[in-house]
């Protein structure tokens, strides 16, 4: 939008027009602001809220301007009042954004619901019922507290700590059952032993998976010795099992597509969770079109944990657990990493960054809230949540994370031609993290319940 403006009449009328662009001007922000109060009288709203909306309504520019310049080429107003309203559009464009940036920061963080069928992951059906019947609500007026508060150079905040207690899974729930899909010599033995340690947990089982590739021909050669290499890797696999006295059930598979044949061996095998190795993308390929754990986050029926394991999952004590809001996807992510936790007593730290605006109150009651339901959930471990606050949120969790072993990420199910989308944050952690790192994904269908039921 861009607009022809006669300089020396629009200096002409700021100095002889004065006191009509004042009034103007004036009258608008007026009746701006009688309407946002007539509206605050009638619906309740606050004065935070009020002052926002007053905000909001403020900006006069496009419309404004078209039927302004209509006007002045009709001759139905002279170049005074088309300049007065060329004054009007810059004082309101930069009046409503500062007013905004000052109220609406104010306001009480949204209200969040947890369906009974979504907002768990690993959760007995009597916590759940009892979670999803009410809705988690921050309002600030009705609490009064403090509460440290630290910057992101500070990371001492007080935590709040989530009592402990055991919780052990019940005969009458279906078999867990762990997918592991191995293809890495070198990262298979970690990746099967973290697919043991979740399945002996939940006294399942765990299903180590090779894919070989499918050919034209099912007699020629180079597939028989894919089929052999795939027999050598799930030997290795089943011995890593029987460490952990965890039942093995191998499965070889000839597919098209790799991703897909993960992902429909999962539904075959009724798998409760599929764990992969990290692979990053650097073909042309995968640059346009997405890797494999693109592909699988996608198409999975269950959920789906990507891990970069630098060292044994035994020697992991230290999770952490960047959470924006609480929202049933982020506790879900939460109860995986209590899953993992319980299998070597880790303690589990739940960092929330906020902006620096945030008010102790916002604090208090985020943790407060958080750490309500996850004392209702099982299983129990040691859980840290914590604040800070900080503009930069990848710079504050790359921070946080120097001192922790291990970080679980949640991905997000939005498709792009280039794969699965995460935020601009999470990319930014994950290539710029040293430690080991975990992405945990859930089903794209909106109907998945989830393992509810496993962890009774």
């Amino acid at each position: 939008l861009g607009l022809l403006l006669n300089v020396s009449g629009f200096v002409n009328t700021l100095t002889t027009e004065l006191l009509l662009t004042g009034a103007i001007v004036g009258v608008l922000i007026s009746c701006k602001f009688l309407a946002a109060f007539i509206t605050k009288q009638c619906f309740g709203y606050n004065w935070n809220e009020t002052m926002t909306m007053w905000s909001l309504s403020l900006p006069q520019v496009a419309a404004t301007l078209a039927a302004a310049l209509v006007g002045l080429n009709a001759g139905l107003i002279p170049d005074s009042v088309f300049n007065t309203v060329i004054v009007l559009m810059l004082v309101t464009a930069i009046l409503g954004p500062v007013l905004t940036a000052r109220f609406a920061r104010k306001l009480p963080l949204p209200k969040t619901k947890l369906d009974s069928k979504t907002a768990m992951w690993g959760v007995t059906n009597d916590v759940e019922s009892s979670i999803s019947s009410r809705d988690i609500e921050f309002n600030l007026e009705k609490q009064n507290s403090t509460l440290a508060i630290a910057d992101s150079t500070d990371l001492a905040v007080v935590p709040r700590t989530v009592p402990t207690h055991s919780n052990q899974p019940t005969s009458s729930n279906p078999p867990f059952t762990v997918l592991v899909p191995v293809s890495n010599p070198h990262t298979e033995r970690y990746l099967v032993e973290m697919g043991a340690r979740l399945a002996r947990h939940e006294s399942g089982m765990v299903v180590p998976l090779s894919i070989a590739k499918a050919h034209v021909h099912m007699d020629e050669p180079e597939l028989e010795l894919e089929i052999a290499k795939s027999q050598r890797l799930l030997e290795r696999a089943t011995a890593v099992a029987e460490e952990f006295q965890v039942k093995a059930k191998t499965i070889v598979r000839v597919d098209d597509d790799v991703s897909y044949g993960i992902s429909r061996a999962g539904k075959e095998q009724d798998a409760s969770l599929i764990v992969m190795g990290w692979s990053p993308t650097t073909s042309l390929q995968a640059r346009l079109f997405g890797n494999v754990i693109n592909s699988v986050f996608w198409s999975a029926h269950c959920p789906v944990a990507v891990m970069r394991l630098l060292e044994e999952p035994i020697n992991i004590r230290q999770i952490l657990v960047p959470v924006k809001n609480i929202t049933p996807q982020t506790l879900r992510t939460i109860r995986f990493a209590q899953l993992f936790a319980d299998t070597n007593k880790a303690q589990i730290t739940c960092l929330h960054v906020g902006s620096r605006a945030m008010t102790a109150e916002q604090i208090y009651i985020f943790e407060s809230e958080l750490a309500e339901i996850l004392s209702q959930s099982h299983p129990q471990v040691d859980l840290i949540i914590k604040t800070i606050r900080s503009d930069e949120p990848a710079e504050a969790i790359l921070k946080a994370a120097r001192s922790f072993d291990l970080v679980i990420l949640r991905s997000l199910r939005r498709r792009t031609v280039a794969g699965l989308a995460v935020s601009d944050v999470t990319t930014r952690v994950i290539s710029q993290l040293s430690s080991s790192l975990i992405l945990f994904g859930e089903p794209n269908s909106p109907h998945w319940i989830g393992v509810d039921n496993y962890l009774a």
